[in-house]
């Protein structure tokens, strides 16, 4: 409530205690002292005890500091959340506002009690999604291992490691598997993901040719890239990150569609390095776009490939993030999808 304005009119037009009763916050009219002189019904209903009415309480009875707090949020011209005790003696938050007119204070008050329990409630929420990632990037090693020794055994078994097998045995050895492995890769995703999300993510700056690391990444998986003759190939940046990063958008790529050529574009300014991993296929319908960086919100969508997309893409934009880049999608049916990072050449101070 800008309370201020209430005193840059003409006194003799209007009542300004009869308008600040009609307001919907609680007012308190304060003198030099901070005696409370007059309040508003709202205020009397918040804050007045049985035993003791309104106007025979000092304004630090009610508000902790309250004059202290009055003074400061006149002098940064803002509202300040503190505490304030209720007519019923229970501690509520509250957002305060006062003005200084002549020899009093006008003081608003407004409880922000239940948004204040939103913001806690939020607060514990990313703090429980923390640990959680912690704890899972802590296990990867107990959570891969039986997955791996499936996977190992099974293949042991196809290669006679455990003598013959018949036909019949060699088709559910090669479904077991097959599941085994793609069960061992969700999970990494799953697992690179939360170490995305998680305190473990530590970047390490140091200066690395972008273009030669880039090679070392598609030259033994044949995949093209593209380069103009770069004027400036030294990045500032994480090389392992940035690994990580171009590794996500390829596998994300994949999952786009099934046909398409797969490759990556590098070119540089003087600010920054612009990647462009592309994928050549059918590309994005309209109603695929929305969440693509969110993996829990492809949870009730069909297919697995929609939620191992969306963990390749929240982990690399989570890396871009902390690397002071960004992440951008362009995608059309028939003409392809594009994933545009763009990250600072140099590092930039926090």
């Amino acid at each position: 409530m800008n309370l201020a304005s209430l005193f840059n009119r003409n006194s003799e037009e209007f009542d300004t205690k009869k308008i600040l009763k009609l307001l919907p916050d609680a007012v308190f009219v304060l003198s030099e002292e901070g005696q409370i002189t007059w309040a508003n019904k709202k205020a009397v209903l918040m804050f007045e005890n049985l035993g003791k009415p309104l106007s025979e309480c000092h304004f630090d009875e009610i508000v902790a500091d309250g004059m202290v707090i009055a003074e400061n949020a006149i002098k940064e011209s803002k509202s300040i959340a503190t505490g304030a005790f209720s007519s019923t003696g229970k501690e509520i938050f509250i957002e305060l506002s006062a003005v200084k007119n002549e020899d009093e204070y006008y003081v608003t008050a407004r409880d922000i009690t239940t948004l204040t329990g939103l913001l806690e409630l939020a607060e514990d929420t990313g703090k429980l999604n923390k640990e959680k990632n912690y704890m899972l990037c802590k296990l990867s090693g107990d959570l891969k291992s039986p997955i791996q020794s499936i996977a190992g055994f099974t293949q042991t078994l196809l290669e006679g490691g455990g003598g013959k097998i018949t036909q019949k045995q060699t088709k559910y050895l090669n479904i077991i598997n097959k599941n085994a492995n793609e069960l061992s890769y969700f999970l990494d995703k799953l697992l690179e993901f939360s170490w995305a999300q998680s305190t473990l993510l530590k970047v390490v700056y140091k200066t690395f040719d972008i273009q030669n690391c880039i090679q070392n990444i598609t030259k033994p998986m044949g995949i093209v890239f593209e380069h103009e003759d770069l004027e400036k190939r030294n990045l500032c940046s994480d090389e392992s990150l940035i690994k990580t990063v171009i590794m996500s958008l390829f596998d994300a790529a994949s999952k786009v569609s099934d046909s398409g050529e797969i490759g990556i574009k590098l070119k540089t300014d003087n600010q920054n390095a612009h990647i462009s991993v592309y994928n050549k296929g059918v590309g994005l319908a309209e109603d695929e776009k929305p969440d693509l960086f969110d993996p829990y919100s492809q949870l009730d969508k069909p297919g697995r490939r929609n939620v191992l997309r969306s963990l390749n893409l929240a982990t690399a934009e989570n890396i871009v993030k902390k690397l002071a880049g960004e992440i951008v999608i362009e995608s059309s049916l028939a003409y392809g999808t594009v994933f545009n990072v763009v990250l600072p050449m140099e590092k930039i101070d926090e």
